[in-house]
């Protein structure tokens, strides 16, 4: 079971680490970086689900707390609030994404900053992202599993 909870730990840390520092623009070419949060801005604009005056807020905090949750969860520190927190911006996320396939919208993603090309939204977005909520909720209840910095957070509470 330890180490069931680090692949999980690491799958769903990994992707909110990668997807924050994409949105950011830590990662990529100089022009794509320099981009990144511009890129990120409209495809939030695009979902049609935030008042115009929230969208430069979102556009920092989110990606921000995928790296602050997902960073704090790769190495195993505050596993279960951080689990806790990654599972629950998941699952809005999946729900947004399932607002723009449920509304007709032609919507690009925008999860990955681009990395991966920007892509419509689709099912498996949602497939993706469930899989990686499970993983989340899965360390927010049992804790970090094998090779976690406070490895007295897997003990369960007495």
């Amino acid at each position: 079971m330890p180490w069931l909870l680090l692949l999980a730990r690491v799958v769903a840390a990994g992707a909110l680490v990668l997807a924050g520092v994409m949105k950011l623009g830590f990662i990529g070419g100089s022009a794509q970086a320099a981009n990144a949060p511009l890129v990120f801005a409209l495809s939030l604009q695009s979902f049609k689900l935030l008042p115009d005056a929230l969208v430069p807020v979102v556009t920092y905090f989110v990606p921000w707390c995928e790296v602050v949750a997902g960073g704090l969860m790769l190495l195993g520190v505050w596993s279960r609030q951080s689990g806790a927190v990654a599972a629950g911006m998941l699952l809005v996320f999946t729900l947004a994404l399932g607002s723009v396939l449920v509304r007709g919208l032609p919507v690009e993603c925008g999860c990955f900053g681009g990395l991966f090309g920007e892509t419509k939204v689709t099912w498996v977005n949602i497939a993706r992202n469930l899989v990686l909520a499970a993983c989340a909720v899965a360390v927010a209840i049992a804790g970090g599993g094998a090779l976690a910095l406070k490895p007295d957070e897997t003990r369960p509470h007495q």
